[in-house]
């Protein structure tokens, strides 16, 4: 039986606005996460799922579970090692999420298809900025966002889930997602919310094997995937190439 702790009165759950989903399997980092939202400015939910016992195969699996449960009008994901900075974090995030549209999505690390940079303002400590990066200012359109921090409304979740067959380990399902949003003429867009998240992503080869498929999956889409850890032309040459060379760069220990 899947653990689901919910860390408010359900009853008191169509007054909130917003629904932060967690899938855990440290809850030492999940506790930071918890104490860093006791002073939001704003009232919340939050579906924390427990896999400290590896219930869940994949990421994808987890998160359709916990949208399951989500009864407000919009839903944040977020990582387990994500630390809010100021009062007013959700607050302003809420505002952005009212600025777009029902089946757009919106994150706080992008990437956009005419530049390999990074577009985010968020921290990986409390001093040090995430390097090779550019500043987002307001909202800003992008291709794909990072799974760090991501949501949109929650009717658009439900109506369509993560895919469990595409993303079936704990990689690219926010990038997945992007692309499929996009494929329907909808946005995606990074914003300028700051936050620390304690982590610098890893590529591994689950990684590299994911977002090969990924490429296959939408190459009459798109000739090209920008994402925030990894860019690829779609094409069968293109992405042998990429999968080839960061599969490499694993073996070598060079990420």
């Amino acid at each position: 039986m899947v653990k689901l702790m919910l860390q408010t009165d359900s009853n008191l759950l169509t007054n909130k606005l917003i629904t932060l989903v967690c899938c855990y399997n440290n809850l030492e980092q999940y506790n930071t996460l918890l104490s860093s939202l006791k002073n939001q400015s704003i009232e919340f939910d939050i579906v924390g799922i427990d896999n400290t016992q590896g219930r869940f195969p994949s990421c994808s699996i987890a998160l359709n579970y916990g949208i399951s449960q989500v009864k407000t009008s919009y839903v944040l994901f977020l990582h387990q090692d994500i630390v809010l900075l100021e009062a007013k974090t959700l607050e302003n995030y809420v505002k952005y999420l009212k600025q777009i549209k029902v089946n757009d999505i919106l994150g706080v690390v992008g990437i956009s298809s005419d530049s390999n940079i990074v577009q985010t303002n968020i921290y990986f400590d409390r001093i040090h900025r995430f390097q090779n990066t550019k500043r987002v200012i307001g909202l800003q359109v992008c291709e794909t966002l990072d799974e760090c921090f991501f949501g949109g409304y929650s009717q658009y979740f439900k109506r369509n889930p993560f895919n469990e067959r595409l993303c079936n380990n704990w990689h690219l399902y926010a990038v997945e997602k992007c692309l499929s949003t996009r494929r329907e003429k909808n946005n995606v867009y990074v914003c300028d919310i700051e936050l620390i998240h304690h982590s610098k992503g890893k590529i591994n080869s689950n990684f590299n094997s994911n977002f090969y498929w990924i490429c296959k999956e939408y190459h009459h889409f798109t000739p090209y995937i920008s994402s925030p850890c990894l860019c690829s032309k779609t094409n069968l040459r293109g992405r042998l190439y990429t999968y080839i060379r960061s599969q490499l760069k694993v073996i070598l220990h060079k990420y």
